[in-house]
C-alpha cells in the first residue's frame, strides 16, 4: 500500500512538472524495488533534465544489464551527446535504432552528429532507410534535404523541401533552403518566393535581407522600389559587425556598378573598404569607377 501512495505521489508530481519532489520519491522507488524498469526511466529521464548526465550513463548501463530497453538506450545515447562524447552516443543510438528501426527521433539525433562531422552521406543514408518505411516523415524529409543541401546538391535538395511544405511544413527552415537551393539553380523567382516567406515567418535577420536584395538583383523586381530598400533594411538591422557589413556594402555597390551608377557604387565600395580594409577588390573597383 505504501509503495503504491509512494508511487502515485511520485507520478503526480512527474505530471505536473515538479522535478526535485518526483527525483527524491522515483530514487525511493528504484531502491525498493529495483526490478520496476518503469520507475528506473522514469528516473533517469528525470537525471537527464537535471543535468546529472554521469549518473545517467552510470544506472543506465545498469538497467541495460538487465534490459535492453530502447528508452534507456536513447537516454544514455542523450548523455553522452551532451558531454560531447559522441562516438559513445552513436553507439547507444544505433542500438536503439536497431530494436526500433522507425525511430524518427533517434534518426535526427544521430544525423545532427554526422551533419556536424560532415558526414553528409552517412545522414542521407540514416533518412533515406526510414523514408523507405515512412516516405512522408517531415523531420527526416528535413534532413534529407539539409544533407543534400550541404552536399551542393540543390535539385535533391529541393525536391525533399518541397515535399516537406507540401505535407504542411510551413516554418522558417524549409522555406529558407528552398530560396537558397532555387537560387543555386539560378531559377530566382522560385528563390525570391521563399526567402519572401522565411521573412514573413522571422524577420529578424539582416543575413536574410541581403541574401533577398542579392537574389532581387536578378531581374525579380524594379531596382530602385523593389531591391534597393532591401539594402537599406539590411544596413538598418545591422549592428556594426564589420565583416557583414562590408558584405553588404560590396554587394549593393555591385548592384549599382552593373547599373553604372559610378557615383553611387564609389560612395558604397569605400564603405565596403572601411568596415573591411582587407577587402582589396572593393578599392580596385572604386578605383575603376
Amino acid at each position: 500500500g505504501d509503495t503504491e501512495v509512494l508511487g502515485e505521489s511520485a507520478d503526480c508530481h512527474y505530471q505536473a512538472g515538479r522535478s526535485p519532489e518526483a527525483m527524491l520519491l522515483y530514487m525511493q522507488l528504484t531502491q525498493l524495488h529495483p526490478e520496476d524498469l518503469g520507475n528506473q526511466v522514469r528516473f533517469l529521464s528525470l537525471l537527464n533534465r537535471a543535468g546529472a548526465l554521469s549518473d545517467v550513463v552510470t544506472r543506465g548501463r545498469e538497467v541495460l544489464q538487465r534490459d535492453t530497453l530502447i528508452p534507456v538506450l536513447t537516454l544514455v545515447g542523450d548523455a553522452f551527446n551532451k558531454m560531447e562524447q559522441p562516438d559513445s552516443a552513436m553507439h547507444y543510438y544505433g542500438a536503439a535504432l536497431r530494436r526500433r528501426p522507425r525511430n524518427a527521433s533517434v534518426i535526427s539525433k544521430m544525423s545532427n552528429i554526422l551533419l556536424e562531422r560532415k558526414d553528409y552521406d552517412g545522414a542521407l543514408s540514416l533518412a533515406e532507410n526510414y523514408l523507405a518505411l515512412d516516405s512522408l516523415n517531415i523531420d527526416i524529409l528535413r534532413i534529407k534535404g539539409l544533407a543534400y543541401y550541404l552536399k551542393e546538391n540543390w535539385m535533391l535538395s529541393a525536391d525533399a523541401f518541397e515535399l516537406a511544405v507540401e505535407l504542411g511544413d510551413d516554418t522558417y527552415a524549409p522555406h529558407y533552403y528552398l530560396a537558397k537551393d532555387y537560387s543555386g539553380l539560378h531559377m530566382f523567382r522560385e528563390a525570391d518566393e521563399h526567402f519572401m516567406r522565411a521573412w514573413q515567418l522571422d524577420s529578424t535577420r539582416a543575413s536574410l535581407a541581403l541574401e533577398i536584395a542579392v537574389n532581387r538583383t536578378n531581374g525579380i523586381a524594379a531596382y530602385r522600389t523593389g531591391v534597393v530598400p532591401w539594402f537599406e533594411k539590411a544596413l538598418k538591422m545591422m549592428e556594426p559587425d564589420s565583416t557583414l557589413m562590408s558584405s553588404i556594402y560590396q554587394n549593393y555597390a555591385t548592384a549599382e556598378y552593373t547599373r553604372m551608377d559610378w557615383d553611387k557604387a564609389i560612395s558604397l565600395y569605400q564603405k565596403a573598404y572601411e568596415y573591411n580594409q582587407k577587402n582589396i577588390s572593393a578599392l580596385s573597383t572604386f578605383g575603376y569607377c
